[in-house]
């Protein structure tokens, strides 16, 4: 065995003992329970490894999505860890699709947890948890209310008393709040402290749609701050009627809110918008916050990720999503830009072999540069995809689906999000969706490791 493998192996087994139980998987896949383990220790540089838990469905049902996942580290009962909660919707026997919870950590995974919506459908979208109650986690997402029309909501799950019925529906530890406003796009959220007093404030944006004909779309922001009632609500520029804009990504910081996603230029087209809002005023009687917001447009198509770091004290953007420099093709790309200045340059990264499309959906930082995951186009769809770019932008891209598998009926689609698992090691969690044995759509969690010749540890 080489030195390679042998690392490897070290690292999965650090990997299992962060749990407090140990627990053999199968590599059966029960459908509609039970999770399938997709793993091979062959290495495809700049990664060694990777594992795949496939999410269990509904009973009786086939199908599950997934949009985010977050690190929670709750303890049930002192015997099991929840490391990760994950977002998404499951479908059940008749077609139906319900807002979900999963629990994971490296060996179990427990669900889907059916979350309320008053009798209809949705779909759970973006995840924070409270800064001050690891235990508690607000998501963000849609809902339909038991008719066509489609609310925002945001669910508050206290993980220390939740609770589900046998058909695994939340009976208890979630609190269901829907938004007065049609909604026609994804909602996120974010958690923080914005006003600087201790107490957790609440960031909840999405797309509204009016009822109109052609509707006007606008982007819209909710604040709750900590100690007051109820929401306020501000529409941030870039709407337009009959045209279409939205949101990815949240990131809340001490007075502001950094936003990514997409907006209308004057003439009607949609381009990739971040929007800076700075908070100037609160008042906790009235739940008002006053908010100066700054619209900056990127070059190219629309991202799908914002995170803001800090380099030599100067507050930097980073920005992943897709560009489109020739008709009929669309690439994966980062932009970068010092958030003072905002003047943004846009790097394409490189397409795996066989490719002729794709996009980001992602990006972290790791000590090397950034990770980014996403999907590339080719003659057999669409295949999850991962970039690694060092300090210097060049780039790696691979197709995960080049990993040797003993397990080919399960095809890896896209990999939406990626977040550091091991601080002592490059292992990075990720979810994304999967098509398995007759075409079902199934969501994943997984663990992948980076190489330490690429990833500097």
């Amino acid at each position: 065995m080489n030195q390679s493998m042998h690392r490897n192996e070290a690292l999965m087994q650090s990997v299992t003992k962060r749990n407090r139980r140990a627990c053999l998987f199968t590599a059966a896949f029960l459908l509609g329970a039970g999770s399938h383990v997709h793993q091979t220790m062959a290495s495809v540089p700049p990664f060694e490894s990777m594992s795949i838990n496939i999410l269990p469905p509904m009973p009786g049902g086939t199908s599950t999505r997934v949009s985010d996942i977050i690190e929670i580290g709750r303890s049930q009962s002192g015997f099991d860890v929840w490391e990760h909660a994950v977002s998404g919707s499951a479908c059940d026997a008749v077609g139906r699709w319900m807002p979900a919870l999963w629990l994971c950590n490296n060996e179990v995974i427990e669900g889907p947890i059916l979350l309320n919506v008053n009798g209809g459908q949705g779909q759970a979208n973006g995840l924070a948890v409270d800064p001050n109650n690891p235990n508690v986690v607000y998501i963000g997402g849609t809902a339909f209310n038991g008719s066509s029309e489609q609310r925002a909501a945001l669910w508050t799950v206290n993980l220390a008393s939740l609770a589900t019925d046998t058909n695994g529906q939340a009976t208890q530890g979630v609190k269901f709040q829907p938004f007065q406003q049609t909604f026609s796009g994804g909602v996120r959220v974010a958690a923080g402290d914005l006003n600087g007093d201790g107490l957790t404030d609440i960031i909840v944006g999405g797309t509204t749609s009016s009822l109109l004909v052609p509707a006007v779309q606008k982007v819209r922001v909710w604040t709750h701050l900590g100690g007051s009632s109820g929401f306020s609500h501000v529409d941030l520029p870039g709407g337009n009627t009959g045209g279409d804009c939205g949101i990815h990504s949240m990131v809340l910081e001490f007075q502001s809110v950094l936003i990514s996603g997409f907006s209308q230029t004057p003439n009607g087209h949609e381009q990739a918008t971040i929007w800076r809002m700075r908070a100037v005023e609160f008042d906790l009687d009235s739940n008002e916050t006053i908010w100066n917001v700054e619209r900056s447009m990127l070059p190219g198509g629309r991202p799908s990720s914002a995170r803001t770091e800090t380099v030599e004290n100067n507050e930097s953007i980073t920005v992943g999503g897709s560009n489109t420099p020739s008709i009929g093709k669309t690439l994966p790309a980062v932009w970068s830009a010092n958030s003072s200045s905002l003047g943004w340059q846009l790097r394409n990264l490189p397409l795996p072999e066989g490719a002729n499309g794709g996009r980001v959906n992602g990006i972290i930082a790791i000590l090397t540069g950034l990770l980014v995951p996403g999907d590339v186009s080719g003659p057999d769809g669409s295949s999850a995809a991962m970039w690694m770019v060092d300090a210097n932008g060049e780039a790696i891209g691979i197709n995960l689906n080049s990993f040797p598998s003993n397990h080919p009926e399960f095809y890896l689609n896209s990999v939406s999000c990626i977040l550091p698992y091991m601080e002592q090691y490059p292992v990075y969690k990720m979810i994304g969706s999967a098509t398995g044995p007759r075409g079902m759509k199934l969501g994943f969690v997984g663990t992948l490791i980076g190489s330490p010749e690429y990833f500097g540890q």
